[in-house]
């Protein structure tokens, strides 16, 4: 059964996770020196990610480290820039935090338009089960 979803993502070229079917770009995560760089950096994961709803992995040294879904994508994003310095409030154990404030420097992240909830939980689960990410087996 796992094999018919990763050939029904393969079919809808949602697998694999790369360009020219997922959309791209790279952030530095980091501690900003003042508001005005997270400012920036909130306005640039905006304007790389046009404020859509969908999926999102992370890439780092060419393994996927998490995938995730956002309604708009833009604000998990931007949560998870955050959580590299600081616990949010959403965040409740920290353990996103944790994780995030491992990874300061270059990330890429591909991410693809889903607005359906169903089909982003979906993909999501399908494409953790495919590639394993770090972030699964972070605190076990």
């Amino acid at each position: 059964m796992k094999q018919k979803f990763i050939d029904l993502l393969i079919e809808n070229k949602i697998i694999p996770v790369q360009e020219p079917y997922w959309n791209s770009f790279e952030i530095y995560h980091n501690t900003p020196g003042c508001s005005k760089e997270v400012d920036d950096i909130r306005d640039y994961i905006r304007s790389q990610t046009k404020n859509v709803n969908g999926i999102y992995v992370y890439e780092r040294d060419n393994k996927f480290i998490y995938i995730g879904k956002g309604k708009p994508i833009s604000y998990r994003l931007f949560s998870h820039f955050r959580e590299s310095y600081e616990q949010v409030s959403g965040d409740r154990t920290g353990k996103w935090h944790r994780f995030f404030k491992q990874y300061h420097g270059k990330l890429k992240v591909y991410w693809f338009e889903l607005e359906d909830e169903s089909v982003r939980l979906f993909v999501e689960e399908t494409l953790q089960r495919k590639y394993q990410p770090e972030f699964l087996s972070f605190e076990k």
